[in-house]
């Protein structure tokens, strides 16, 4: 072959290359991934996006369903190389995954036939021979400078605990408008993925805006079980991606069947299956607590094996029963069972002196990390007494949220003695909280249940250690 007939059929290839889908782009670069059809209905999506018919979209997907992998570690590469001296921006709650995303983007760019410069071929920016690129960066870094034709959010919050944080909220909306916002070529399209943790998160945020600065977002919700009603509310600005299944069909059976799935949901909590499996953020108002869920338990009981049993303190510094109460809830774990044994509880309106006293009446105590805890784990651990700090985060609803897995699937036992007192009192019950009285006890209560709540679940088929505080260890998107 002479050479101009080389240079010709080099040429002929790149003109089919730049024909190419983006499933046949997926399966240049990334041969292993699986076509399910929403996998195909995502990448639909996408296409329509690349051609500009789609300025805004939300993905709202399970866990392990594929959604990274097509849009934040292949979508990058395909549009830039339909878009050579474009940009895209991605983004995510930390530098280091976003980083990550970045460096499979480039990867597969690479894969799929084309060559990115030399001297800007790093994981946080690479650019292709035409000068477009890619950068990528942490929800809450600054991007000055840089600017995209496609801005990719994936994952704005890590986890649970964050999401249930109004000032972490806050913190991610004023990035969004002060920081990615902005930075934004004219036409530039924004695609948004995240699990719905709460009604106000970004996702929540932006769709009420719709009713005074729409931006016609189109979102695909696809929910692990169909559900006959979709499980968010769509603005009449919006358009949401069609449903293919009947009501009661798994979203991708050949992975996960309905049978999976519902094990997989009896591991978890009703806020942690809504939110990864559903796609339905939680209110926070309301009840959190059920009687239902707690079994009785007696002392004497010589068949249990309790270890590890300790009392969880909410401390105060006032005998003013208008104020908080001190308040303890004492418990341990069947360390086999997983299974959590609440053996006493109490409050009372305390001096500092008076509270130190009656912790000293114990030899191992959990006391909330704030300045009156501070002072008295010290006092106590001078006195030879065990007492460990404690560190929370969010307020007490989301404290109680967090903790509710292990009592929802019927692991806490309450000790027949003080079972109508931690449950029923009518000041510091725990099911009248957060709308009864005091706070003091629930908030005990469910710093007890976060450290003793750390167990081993099979979710997805992998191995995965959960703490109710600690549910970023999920994701495995």
């Amino acid at each position: 072959m002479t050479s101009k007939q080389k240079q010709a059929a080099a040429e002929l290839e790149l003109r089919k290359r730049e024909r190419m889908t983006f499933v046949e782009y997926v399966n240049r670069a990334f041969p292993q991934y699986v076509w399910h059809e929403h996998n195909k209905r995502i990448a639909d999506v996408l296409e329509r996006i690349v051609r500009g018919e789609v300025k805004r979209a939300m993905f709202f997907v399970p866990p392990r369903h594929g959604k990274s992998d097509a849009i934040s570690r292949s979508f990058p590469g395909y549009f830039l190389r339909k878009n050579l001296t474009k940009w895209v921006g991605l983004a995510s709650y930390s530098a280091t995954l976003a980083q990550s995303l970045s460096r499979d983007a480039r990867d597969r760019y690479i894969e799929s036939g084309r060559e990115v410069r030399d001297d800007v071929s790093g994981t946080a920016e690479w650019m292709t021979q035409k000068n477009g690129g890619l950068w990528a960066q942490g929800v809450g870094g600054s991007i000055t400078g840089k600017g995209f034709d496609l801005g990719i959010i994936d994952d704005p919050i890590s986890n649970a605990e964050e999401a249930l944080s109004q000032n972490q909220r806050n913190k991610v909306w004023e990035w969004w408008q002060s920081v990615f916002y902005t930075r934004q070529h004219p036409g530039a399209a924004i695609i948004l993925i995240m699990t719905r943790w709460h009604e106000d998160d970004l996702a929540g945020r932006l769709l009420s805006q719709e009713s005074k600065q729409p931006e016609h977002w189109h979102i695909v919700n696809f929910e692990a079980i169909k559900e006959q009603a979709p499980t968010i509310a769509i603005p009449e600005t919006c358009t949401l991606e069609p449903d293919w299944r009947k009501t009661g069909e798994a979203l991708s059976p050949a992975q996960y069947d309905v049978d999976a799935l519902m094990r997989t949901k009896g591991q978890l909590g009703s806020m942690f299956w809504n939110a990864l499996y559903r796609q339905s953020p939680v209110s926070l108002g309301g009840d959190i607590w059920k009687s239902e869920w707690f079994k009785v338990y007696d002392a004497g009981d010589s068949r249990l094996n309790i270890q590890d049993v300790g009392r969880h303190w909410d401390t105060a510094e006032t005998s003013n029963e208008e104020n908080a109460a001190v308040a303890f809830v004492e418990a341990g774990k069947d360390p086999y069972t997983g299974n959590i044994y609440v053996s006493d509880c109490g409050w009372n309106w305390l001096e500092v002196p008076d509270t130190l006293r009656w912790m000293k009446e114990s030899k191992v105590h959990y006391i909330e990390a704030k300045s009156s805890g501070k002072s008295l784990a010290q006092f106590l651990r001078l006195h030879g007494i065990y007492a460990k700090e404690v560190s929370v985060h969010g307020d007490k609803v989301a404290r109680a949220r967090l903790a509710s897995v292990p009592a929802e699937n019927g692991k806490v036992f309450i000790e027949r003695r003080i079972w109508d007192k931690i449950i029923n009192d009518p000041n510091q019950g725990i099911v009248r909280f957060p709308n009864g009285k005091y706070k003091d006890l629930a908030d005990a209560f469910s710093m007890a249940l976060t450290r003793l709540g750390t167990r081993i679940v099979n979710l997805d088929g992998d191995r995965v250690k959960i703490a109710p505080n600690m549910i970023s260890q999920v994701r495995g998107f």
